[in-house]
């Protein structure tokens, strides 16, 4: 989402000050800038959609997650067994669901950054990891009183 920001601003300004050069200068060359420059902006609006739609809701009884261009998925925490948060820097690069039946889903909303040396988990992803696993627990502590 900041590059997109950051490409959308980038792209903005440097088509006005391409504008304002050629309008001084009178330079022809100035206005190739104008050819390329639109796709900055558009690269950068798709970025910030991207990073607009994607993100991970939690709330007391389930968690629910979009990526930029998939569609959103929810499960409820009482068909989660446990939640995996790896933060090593090999294994998966994200938070894993496994569920009572068995099955591992992938929270893909929610992963670690990748460098050369393999994953990292920023404080974004520790954040909202350490909620998701402490609603988990909450719901479980709820449903057991009942």
């Amino acid at each position: 989402m900041i590059g997109g920001i950051a490409s959308l601003i980038a792209g903005l300004f440097s088509s006005v000050f391409a504008v304002v050069m050629w309008a001084v200068t009178g330079e022809a060359g100035l206005l190739l800038l104008l050819l390329i420059l639109p796709l900055a902006v558009i690269v950068g609006g798709l970025l910030l959609f991207i990073g607009l739609r994607s993100g991970v809701q939690i709330t007391h009884d389930a968690v629910s997650w979009s990526t930029g261009f998939g569609g959103t998925q929810s499960i409820p925490f009482a068909q989660i067994a446990h939640i995996e948060v790896p933060t090593a820097r090999r294994g998966p690069g994200g938070v894993q669901l496994h569920l009572r039946d068995g099955k591992t889903v992938p929270l893909t909303a929610l992963k670690m950054s990748r460098d050369e040396n393999g994953y990292s988990p920023d404080r974004t992803y520790q954040r909202i990891a350490e909620q998701l696993v402490q609603a988990h627990q909450q719901y479980l502590h709820r449903a057991a009183r009942r």
